[in-house]
């Protein structure tokens, strides 16, 4: 069986920005929320249950705690599940969290497209500018792997994660 992959292509086009709408109206409803609580206000809408994918930090932090003391994060258990998802689709299909999934993969691919369209073509830029802004993503992944694995100490996990902070994002 062959794949059309024009129609893959339609297919990955309209998951990207359903997905980012998505996350569009999550940002807007969760602002209406936190807008209501720090007003003082019973909140005219729920909190929206989504707002757990925003959360891959302290998502590590739980999996570190699963992992390790066979604690699952009461609090925000959609944060750990959503965070073990992405983990799993990456490392079983590569970039599919990026090329389909995550909205910052929307935006590049729109920013490329439009670059595209007015330019004719994709400008290239410096490589010595290049290269220091494709490596600060892994520099920060490398650097919270670090804190969060190695450093922190499963009681200091838990005491973040009994945090009203945590709580309440």
């Amino acid at each position: 069986m062959r794949f059309d992959r024009s129609y893959v292509r339609k297919v990955r086009y309209a998951v990207q920005w359903i997905i980012f709408l998505l996350v569009l109206y999550t940002g807007f409803t969760f602002s209406l929320f936190a807008e209501d609580l720090i007003r003082g206000r019973h909140p005219s809408v729920t909190r929206p249950p989504s707002v757990e994918g925003f959360m891959p930090i302290g998502a590590l932090m739980s999996l570190k705690l699963w992992v390790t003391k066979g604690i699952f994060d009461p609090v925000h258990p959609a944060a750990l599940v959503l965070f073990c998802g992405a983990l799993l689709s990456s490392a079983l299909l590569k970039k599919s969290f990026c090329g389909w999934i995550c909205p910052v993969g929307t935006l590049s691919d729109a920013v490329w497209r439009v670059g595209r369209r007015i330019f004719g073509k994709n400008c290239a830029i410096p490589e010595f500018v290049d290269y220091p802004l494709r490596s600060l993503k892994y520099i920060l992944m490398s650097f919270f792997l670090s804190i969060i694995l190695v450093k922190m100490s499963s009681r200091e996990i838990i005491g973040f994660l009994s945090t009203p902070y945590w709580k309440v994002t």
